[in-house]
């Protein structure tokens, strides 16, 4: 939903902040390096408000929504695998007759409480602008942070397997 408001509030943007170039390489490129580094999230959106046209209010949100959406996907990517790793777990705790919790529910419910904290947590970073401009990069940032952090921390899982 957060998304969303600030994906809307960029679309308003001059046309001069959406063509901004923005690569994920960064991002990628210390993946590879470092695998699982959560000090990669934001080397994308660094090096794109760092371009010439980047530095203003609109560019820098711009620039860190795209992160965003590029972790969000990551993130819905694995979800997949997350919820089949579940499933089999499920249906062994059934045949044993397991008096263990449920991780498909488990999982569910995990991650819809992890949107309502990210979301109220974001609201709060971005209530600290006090309503400037720094509002959006503000929301933007937050959002591509914890949902980076988030992806990878569910991709660690998946791997587990």
């Amino acid at each position: 939903m957060r998304a969303l408001l600030v994906a809307m509030s960029l679309a308003a943007a001059p046309v001069a902040a959406q063509d901004l170039p923005f690569s994920i390489a960064e991002t990628e490129a210390c993946l590879a390096a470092t695998p699982g580094d959560a000090g990669c999230i934001g080397a994308s959106a660094t090096a794109c408000i760092e371009t010439p046209d980047g530095g203003s209010t609109v560019a820098m949100g711009s620039c860190l929504i795209r992160e965003y959406e590029y972790w969000e996907a990551r993130l819905a990517a694995v979800e997949p695998a997350l919820i089949e790793q579940a499933r089999e777990m499920d249906v062994y705790l059934d045949e044993i007759d397991s008096v263990a919790g449920r991780q498909t529910p488990a999982l569910a419910k995990m991650q819809a409480a992890w949107r309502a904290y990210r979301d109220a947590y974001c609201d709060y970073e971005a209530s600290r602008w006090g309503g400037g401009t720094g509002i959006g990069p503000a929301m933007a940032g937050c959002l591509m942070q914890l949902t980076g952090v988030q992806a990878l921390m569910r991709e660690s899982v998946a791997e587990q397997r």
